[in-house]
């Protein structure tokens, strides 16, 4: 059971505002894609890491 918080005097308390106001959540506009280095299943050096990832990056979706 819920009860209404009130203030002494008797008045419930008003709803947050401002930056203490509830927000809708922000929701990521970008699709989930595969994994370009999966690093569980393999170890890659740097220069090989960021080769697939500047490949990854420039294909056309």
């Amino acid at each position: 059971m819920t009860t209404l918080q009130t203030y002494v005097h008797g008045k419930p308390y008003s709803l947050p505002r401002g930056r203490y106001a509830p927000h809708v959540p922000v929701l990521d506009r970008l699709a989930p894609t595969h994994a370009v280095v999966d690093l569980d299943r393999e170890r890659v050096d740097a220069e090989a890491f960021v080769a697939r990832i500047d490949r990854a990056c420039s294909t056309p979706a």
